[in-house]
């Protein structure tokens, strides 16, 4: 029969299911014992009258034997093989099993866009700030030690071989390696390095010198010094000195940088005056120099220059106000000179208000106003020129309301003398004398060996041409 083999499975499985707990944990390979037979009608309960019956014998010990020869139900008729009901099981494994990880994972489809995540770096740790010296208790009169490092110090002499650093003194003297109480009143403080919030005294000397604002006679430095306000009569550096805002009288250095000076004069071989820090940081209008004299190999000032003297080899300035500006190259930009005279051998300045330009080349980019533009080789007023006379071998302007002087002189527009070799100019309304005379538009009188007038007067005369 076909469905034999199946009807035999399905069998055992129905008997590994329904049997106790105790059958199940038997061995295979071990005995089984005959199990009684079933009686159709249940047992009555044992009695006198009704004894229960006695257990049978055991039977023989029998060979081993395997699951498959034991009798299961229905056996002893294969041709007629029993009913088996459908039996449904589930097999649950708690926890649920982890897929093995695989060495590397599959390569993304062709086509596809890949997109890497990188995680950011953790923020780095903040740095480790030095803890402020702890500062106890108040000293009177002398301060001997190795690190002074009281409150509040009153006294002739603190003298330390290492620091002195109280929060406040008051003090005649100062020494020691380093001196920087928060607040000095008081004589003289000397060390190699002075640092103090507020310094009010009569002298620092030190290698160098950093304080936020110092009120005093002197200021000395070896090597640098620095301070955002200094009110003194003298600050003297070896190298280099740099004042946000100076007031007082002199300084003095081979490099002087400050923002803001209203003194008697800064003197050295290079004075900055806030230079570098004026683009997008201060407009020119908050950097200003008021003083007698700016005096250098290099004078740079961003901003407003009020003095008197501005002298050096190189003046390079947004704008001055001065008497006079002497220099061997006095350039201006996007400002002006106002003033008296600008003498050197070459003057810039896009405009030029005063009495005197004087030098060997003159260019002003836009308007001259003044008395004299006197050069050994050009003036040039870009845009227009007002003033007594342009005198040097060329003179060069748009509009003129003055004298041209030169070998040859040239204009637009043209109100007042032209005296030279060559004149030219497009309007006239004045006088050309000269060699050759050439004017468009003729208002007034040429005299010159060759005079040509467009219009206004006679297009071409000799000696004398008059146009009205």
């Amino acid at each position: 029969m076909a469905s034999h083999p199946c009807a035999l499975a399905l069998g055992i499985l129905v008997t590994l299911v329904a049997a106790p707990a105790s059958s199940q944990e038997r061995p295979v390979s071990g005995p089984f014992p005959a199990s009684p037979p079933a009686s159709p009608a249940s047992p009555s309960p044992a009695s006198p009258a009704n004894p229960p019956p006695s257990p049978p014998a055991a039977p023989p010990p029998s060979p081993p034997s395997t699951l498959a020869d034991e009798p299961l139900p229905g056996a002893d008729h294969p041709e007629d093989p029993p009913e088996v009901p459908e039996v449904r099981s589930e097999i649950v494994v708690f926890p649920p099993p982890r897929p093995e990880p695989t060495s590397a994972p599959p390569p993304p489809p062709e086509g596809l866009p890949l997109t890497l995540r990188v995680a950011a770096a953790p923020p780095p740790a903040p740095p480790r700030t030095a803890k402020p010296p702890e500062h106890r208790g108040v000293w009177y009169g002398i301060d001997v030690g190795i690190a002074n490092r009281e409150e509040l110090f009153v006294g002739l002499l603190q003298l330390a071989l290492y620091a002195n650093e109280p929060l406040h003194a008051y003090s005649a003297l100062l020494l020691a390696v380093g001196n920087a109480p928060e607040h000095f009143v008081g004589g003289v403080e000397l060390g190699l390095l002075n640092a103090n919030t507020t310094f009010h005294g009569f002298l620092a000397v030190g290698l160098g010198h950093l304080s936020k604002q110092v009120y005093g006679v002197a200021q000395v430095d070896v090597l640098y010094g620095e301070s955002r306000t200094f009110t003194g009569a003298l600050s003297l550096a070896g190298v280099y000195h740099h004042d946000i805002t100076f007031v007082g009288g002199l300084q003095l250095a081979p490099v002087n940088d400050g923002h803001n000076f209203t003194g008697l004069a800064q003197i050295g071989l290079a004075n900055l005056a806030g230079h570098g820090e004026h683009n997008g940081v201060h407009e020119p209008e908050d950097l200003v120099f008021v003083g007698l004299a700016q005096v250098g190999l290099y004078n740079s000032h961003p901003g407003i220059f009020r003095g008197a003297l501005q002298l050096g080899l190189v003046n390079y300035t947004h704008r001055v106000q001065t008497f006079a500006q002497l220099g061997l190259w006095n350039l201006l930009y996007e400002g002006s000179f106002q003033g008296g005279v600008q003498v050197g051998s070459w003057n810039a300045t896009p405009d030029f208000s005063g009495a005197l330009q004087l030098g060997l080349l003159n260019q002003v980019d836009h308007a001259f106003e003044g008395a004299l533009q006197v050069s050994a080789t050009l003036n040039l007023a870009d845009e227009r020129f007002r003033g007594l006379a342009q005198i040097a071998p060329v003179n060069l302007t748009e509009e003129i309301q003055g004298a041209q002087l030169g070998a040859f002189n040239s204009s637009s527009d043209h109100r007042g003398l032209q005296a030279g070799a060559i004149n030219t100019t497009d309007d006239m309304r004045g006088i050309q004398i000269g060699l050759v005379n050439v004017a468009r538009h003729l208002r007034g009188l040429q005299l010159g060996v060759l005079n040509i007038a467009y219009r206004g007067g006679l297009p071409v005369a000799p000696v004398l041409n008059l146009g009205l």
